[in-house]
């Protein structure tokens, strides 16, 4: 499959997942603290070549695209943005010492699964603490702040991991 269109399909369908699919899943109480996010899977699946400029404006259209649905004017954008300038800072946190294979795209079957679990782990906090600390605009709710970056970054976590298992070719 092209390249390009592969990106533009994953591109559509997980942001049409986060929309009409994981933002529509009510967990009653539990909705306050736990909002799930699946999209910025998008950014951690591109090339590990990609420049960072090209990386930080496709973030942003994501985010941007996101934030059009939930009608949340750039908080979604500015959160794909502090993901995409964090991304080689993550990668190369968790980078083996015999490096990645620069060839691969990244997901579960192309890294060691610690190593990509602990790659969208950290990815998912750094989205849901400024995306949270962005919403709740307080440093006094700092406790609430990050009680939601832990319940949504394990469920979103574990969307992902999901995600990954089902739709991505074992090669």
């Amino acid at each position: 499959m092209n390249s390009i269109f592969k990106y533009v399909l994953q591109f559509i369908v997980l942001v049409l997942l986060q929309v009409l699919v994981v933002d529509q899943i009510s967990l009653g109480y539990a909705s306050q603290f736990i909002i799930p996010s699946v999209y910025f899977l998008f950014v951690l699946m591109l090339p590990l070549t990609i420049s960072n400029g090209a990386l930080m404006l496709l973030a942003f259209l994501i985010g941007m695209m996101v934030d059009i649905f939930k009608s949340t004017p750039g908080l979604n954008a500015s959160a794909m943005v502090m993901l995409g300038y964090f991304r080689p800072y993550l990668l190369k946190l968790i980078e083996p010492r015999e490096g990645f294979d620069v060839l691969k795209t990244p997901s579960i079957y192309s890294m060691r699964k610690s190593i990509y679990l602990g790659y969208v782990t950290l990815a998912s906090m750094v989205f849901h603490l400024w995306y949270f600390t962005l919403e709740v605009m307080r440093f006094s709710d700092f406790h609430l702040i990050l009680l939601k970056t832990l319940c949504s970054s394990i469920i979103s976590v574990l969307l992902i991991i999901l995600a990954q298992y089902l739709t991505v070719k074992r090669k």
